[in-house]
């Protein structure tokens, strides 16, 4: 059994959820998730990345909480209590569990069937990443039959994909200018937003990858090697928050304050 991804998660998270129906914390979600699906060798091996001792299972269940999924927060309201955010089932989500989950409760999931329940009821894949589908598209009219490898072809379809701008400028609502390439296009620099020098972090995942790659000018990307502390941290918080869930749904999973340090 592979490993499951961040999807996967949805329905055992809302079948917890309405076990708990006076709603419960994150420890008890995670605590439980288990009870609704199928374990892989793979889900029990933490990201040495994040916490390294705690299984990547509940790594997952835990972003798939605190980056408020869409899929899973139609389903689900937030409040505080003693300083610990509780999380409880909507009227929508306990209509959703009593009319379309109960039949499946207790039985073992897999990413096949969770896939076939969400889109039977309406719950689309976030893996299925809009930048992913441009990504293909914009390889396809380059002659590229499939999602490029990582070399260079993916250096240039990011380039492509975002029109030579760069994008943190575009995050903070700013225009930033650079000098015209050879290639007679405004030069930009393909930036990995977790660095390759931890790739031994997350072996054997590949971090060469188009989700994990960035379009900067030319001053952006060195501000965000060379410059001050305040700058680095300023920059590279723009981009988590915009690439998070993309990074995420490529199996690549890294806190903020991680990233930060491999920087340094």
């Amino acid at each position: 059994m592979a490993q499951h991804r961040e999807n996967d998660y949805i329905i055992p998270v809302l079948l917890v959820l309405y076990d708990y129906r006076d709603g419960c914390y994150m420890d008890i979600i995670k605590d439980k998730v288990s009870d609704y699906i199928g374990l892989s060798e793979e889900d029990l091996v933490p990201y040495q990345s994040r916490n390294p001792s705690e299984p990547r299972y509940r790594q997952i269940v835990g972003n798939l909480i605190s980056h408020t999924n869409p899929e899973l927060f139609q389903y689900i309201e937030m409040s505080i209590e003693d300083k610990k955010t509780k999380y409880i089932l909507n009227k929508s989500g306990i209509s959703f569990v009593e009319n379309n989950l109960l039949s499946i409760k207790g039985k073992e999931l897999g990413s096949a069937k969770n896939d076939a329940i969400l889109n039977d009821f309406g719950v689309t894949n976030p893996e299925k990443n809009s930048n992913d589908q441009k990504i293909i598209k914009i390889a396809e009219t380059k002659g590229i039959d499939k999602r490029p490898p990582s070399d260079m072809n993916v250096h240039s379809v990011i380039a492509d994909m975002y029109g030579h701008k760069c994008q943190y400028a575009t995050f903070i609502g700013e225009e930033h200018q650079t000098f015209i390439g050879s290639d007679g296009k405004p030069y930009m620099v393909i930036h990995h937003i977790i660095p390759m020098s931890a790739r031994k972090d997350f072996f054997p995942k590949n971090l060469d990858v188009a989700t994990n790659l960035v379009c900067l000018c030319p001053n952006c990307h060195e501000r965000i090697h060379h410059g001050n502390n305040d700058e680095k941290r300023e920059i590279l918080k723009v981009l988590y928050d915009n690439y998070i869930r993309q990074l995420n749904s490529d199996g690549l999973y890294i806190g903020f304050e991680t990233l930060l340090k491999k920087y340094y």
